[in-house]
């Protein structure tokens, strides 16, 4: 009988012990039967069982007995029979079952696991062997994010998935770390919101598609991706029989009608916001055939996102004018937007808007094959089709550009002229390559050609060995730093808060050419003026913001220049960073200033002889935030749901109030104490500060 009971007990604590899933159970180790070693998470409870040599059998099953007896009293979850196991296959998964979830995510550009409070991951890998899968999530406020690893765990890409769309994995991904995020802001979302979500049916995971035919009907304008609605211009009776009109040839380009603010965007093809393009209302159907692209003008761009009939991107072109396009063999619907291919930055919808009433246009025509002669596509070296060239060269430099290759590659083979090349390599550093670009130390393109004009050899120097895992490392923080972005910002709110993340997250450093890069200062977390300018102007583009590198030899410094609503600021983040204010906290003294009180600010050295290459013959005269709270404060600032979180040193107080410095109110009083209250930061929407260097926190 004794035995019987104690060997059910045993079972009991076993059971226990197995219901945990990969997040909650650490360590758990039986070795020999003897030792047992239990750690669980937030250091709630930990038992030891050391080797017992010298103590009998029955001892030791009532010692297990008792830690069952533990277990069961801490609230330990039974097991959970359906439960995901480790490397499950994609299409045995229970997506529904939130047990099959835990807190964090798979990591971009690794794959493995890491914590992230804001999103839920499955608890492990799960195994895939080809096929097609519809994305099924039934809120469209939340995206499916796919990390793909091949088979021996290494990271091949990383998908971005919405409602309805189709995911093919690539031929070599073997397993996949899927993770659930909100779009559009994560702020105030934690597991128990997934919980929640879940408890009320919500899911977001793969199905198996096979048998269900997928329409090829183009979407309504009621089912278009929302965002830049006002943008439009409302049309008459004629014209709005022409927007319904999907087929690519029959498309009239030159009604600006057809056109609105915004991009397809790169890898995905959905429309973005992007108020410095311009893009088609909805996607064009087509189907095969030849065309040339028709730009009236050499300075901009057509650039087309291919997608299959199930809306999965295919492949990206930049075209100028004259180029011929010829769709892949699988492409269904077209995103075509506008870009200037230089200059960008002062670049609005109303900029094209004019030029179109003056006459310009860009689009795509049918090319007759009985107009094509043979004449006309082989160079004079008989090398190959100028076209098809140019997109093979990009390939090949985009490549470079990516992975760092500083070795000379070369290219006679493209007969490209000089121009040519430099034009492809403008192109992808404002595009594809934005990120790697602005990584490098000091990057520029070299080349050689021969008596013809034609280029013979490129080379690119980018003076940074660990170039690779530096553009990774960058690529994460401006990943973090979206993330926290939401649709309540204004423009104000998205500057001081890439003021905040750059001044919180940076150390001064001047030691080498990386330093004076936006790759050192979010990669690795040090730099000078350069690099601080740099990456804070990375971060304004990645909203949309235009910022503008302003320089003084006679200071040997540099800031940058930002534009809100039509004028122009200063923003010196080093400065802010390195001369700290009251009880050696963080400046705001030198952001959003004009020209007056960057020469003059009290307490400061006195910018001067600034000039800015991009823009010449810049100012900034307004005087909208001579008054700005925002100078005062002292410590780092944050953001949460709409409000901004910083220390009043005056009242020894945390207070909160919108950007402007409206609907200020209290939320840490320390006014009648005499212990020092100072704000630590928000996560997850808990406030973090300390008193008297004792942490305490308070729910938002």
């Amino acid at each position: 009988m004794r035995n019987a009971m104690t060997a059910g007990c045993q079972k009991i604590f076993l059971f226990y012990l197995l219901s945990f899933s990969e997040g909650e159970l650490f360590v758990f180790k039986l070795l020999n039967r003897k030792i047992i070693h239990l750690v669980a998470l937030q250091g709630k409870w930990r038992i030891t069982m050391k080797r017992m040599r010298k103590t009998n059998q029955f001892v030791k099953k009532v010692i297990a007995m008792l830690l069952a007896i533990v277990l069961i009293a801490t609230g330990v979850r039974p097991l959970t029979i359906n439960a995901m196991a480790p490397n499950t296959p994609v299409e045995k998964i229970d997506f529904k079952d939130f047990s099959n979830w835990r807190s964090g995510m798979y990591e971009l550009y690794a794959g493995k696991y890491v914590s992230y409070s804001t999103r839920i991951c499955l608890n492990d890998y799960a195994t895939v062997d080809g096929g097609e899968f519809k994305v099924v999530i039934t809120d469209g406020r939340f995206h499916l994010l796919i990390r793909e690893l091949n088979k021996s765990k290494g990271f091949i890409k990383s998908c971005d998935l919405t409602n309805g769309m189709v995911y093919t994995p690539s031929s070599n991904a073997a397993y996949l770390g899927i993770s659930i995020y909100k779009s559009g802001g994560e702020s105030g979302v934690t597991y128990s919101t997934y919980k929640n979500l879940f408890t009320n049916g919500f899911y977001a995971g793969l199905e198996t598609d096979k048998n269900e035919e997928t329409s090829t009907t183009p979407p309504s304008d009621s089912s278009s991706e929302t965002g830049n609605e006002t943008d439009k211009t409302e049309t008459n009776e004629s014209e709005e029989i022409e927007n319904t009109v999907y087929d690519v040839v029959k498309i009239n380009y030159k009604n600006f009608s057809n056109w609105k603010s915004g991009m397809y965007d790169l890898y995905a093809g959905k429309y973005v916001s992007y108020p410095t393009r311009i893009c088609l209302n909805d996607y064009v159907t087509v189907d095969g055939g030849e065309y040339k692209a028709c730009v009236k003008d050499s300075n901009y761009r057509l650039l087309i996102r291919e997608l299959n009939k199930n809306k999965a991107f295919i492949k990206s072109y930049n075209l100028a004018n004259g180029q011929s396009y010829t769709p892949s063999a699988n492409a269904a619907y077209l995103g075509i937007s506008i870009y200037k291919l230089s200059g960008e930055s002062s670049i609005s919808y109303n900029t094209f808007k004019t030029l179109f009433a003056n006459g310009f246009y860009a689009g795509l025509e049918v090319v007759e094959e009985e107009e094509v002669e043979e004449e006309d596509i082989i160079l004079d070296n008989g090398a190959t089709d100028e076209i098809a060239s140019t997109t093979t060269f990009r390939d090949e430099l985009k490549k470079m550009i990516l992975s760092g290759d500083m070795t000379t590659h070369g290219i006679s083979k493209y007969g490209m002229t000089y121009r040519q090349v430099d034009d492809t390599w403008e192109d992808l550093k404002e595009n594809e390559c934005y990120i790697a670009v602005h990584t490098y130390g000091a990057g520029y393109l070299s080349t050689t050609k021969n008596s013809a004009g034609i280029v013979q050899t490129v080379y690119i120097y980018n003076s940074d060995a660990d170039f690779v895992n530096r553009y990774q490392r960058t690529c994460a923080a401006v990943d973090d730093f979206l993330a926290g972005v939401d649709s309540k910002m204004t423009n104000l709110d998205k500057i001081l808060y890439a003021h905040e993340y750059i001044v919180k997250n940076t150390t001064y450093r001047n030691s080498n050419n990386i330093d004076g890069a936006a790759g050192g200062v979010l990669g690795d977390k040090r730099g000078r003026c350069q690099g601080y300018a740099e990456a804070m102007s990375l971060l304004l583009n990645k909203m949309g913001i235009n910022s503008y590198y302003v320089s003084s030899s006679a200071m040997n410094h540099g800031w940058l220049m930002v534009e809100l609503d039509g004028q122009y600021y200063h923003i010196d983040p080093t400065w802010d960073n390195t001369q700290p204010g009251t009880d050696n906290m963080y400046y705001h003294r030198f952001l959003m200033r004009n020209d007056e009180e960057f020469l003059t600010i009290k307490a400061a050295r006195a910018h001067y002889s600034w000039y800015c290459s991009a823009k010449t013959g810049i100012t900034s005269t307004s005087t909208r935030f001579s008054n700005w709270f925002v100078h005062d404060v002292a410590g780092c600032m944050y953001y949460y749901d709409g409000l901004w979180y910083y220390q009043d040193i005056a009242s020894n107080s945390i207070v909160r109030s919108d950007v402007n410095g409206n609907h200020k109110s209290v939320v840490v009083d320390g006014s009648n104490t005499t212990d020092k209250i100072r704000l630590s930061g928000i996560t997850s929407g808990v406030l973090k500060y300390t008193v008297n260097g004792s942490a305490a926190t308070k729910n938002l």
